[in-house]
């Protein structure tokens, strides 16, 4: 599959049985939640303008959620957030395009994410993320994760 440029990443689709995964790399850890939030509204979205598209009139009409996590782990954390934001999904209709990450570590995140109604109905349902092969690690040059969703 190809990869995708991201605001500060890159991923690309993985196919899998029942699953669709993701491989991201971004320069931050900060970036690389962004991008598996970005990555994720994209599957479920294809179609959906980035935040930066869309007009003032229509910005108004967002509506932003704070988010605050603990994980035991990495990993752990990044299934959270990705289980979170598709929940607020799943309860708002709305689909997430702008993240600020306010705090990050290794075991915690807090976030404002601002999202608004789709104009389109989604092209994928996300059952939910799952552990399956996932994998959040630093290198020396950047942030990595590979992480699968149920479908």
């Amino acid at each position: 599959m190809p990869t995708i440029p991201s605001t500060d990443c890159t991923y690309e689709e993985l196919g899998h049985t029942s699953e669709i995964g993701l491989e991201l790399e971004a320069e931050t850890a900060e970036n690389l939640f962004t991008c598996t939030a970005q990555a994720m509204f994209h599957l479920i979205q294809p179609e959906s303008a980035p935040m930066s598209n869309i007009n003032a009139a229509a910005d108004e009409d967002a509506e932003w959620r704070q988010i605050t996590l603990s994980a035991d782990d990495p990993e752990s954390l990044l299934v959270d957030w990705l289980s979170e934001l598709l929940y607020l999904f799943e309860t708002t209709g709305l689909i997430y395009r702008r993240y600020n990450v306010v705090a990050w570590e290794p075991t915690f995140i807090e976030a404002t994410v601002t999202g608004d109604a789709p104009e389109q109905p989604p092209a994928m349902h996300i059952k939910a993320v799952t552990y399956h092969q996932i994998d959040v690690s630093q290198t020396a040059e950047n942030w990595q994760a590979r992480i699968f969703f149920d479908i």
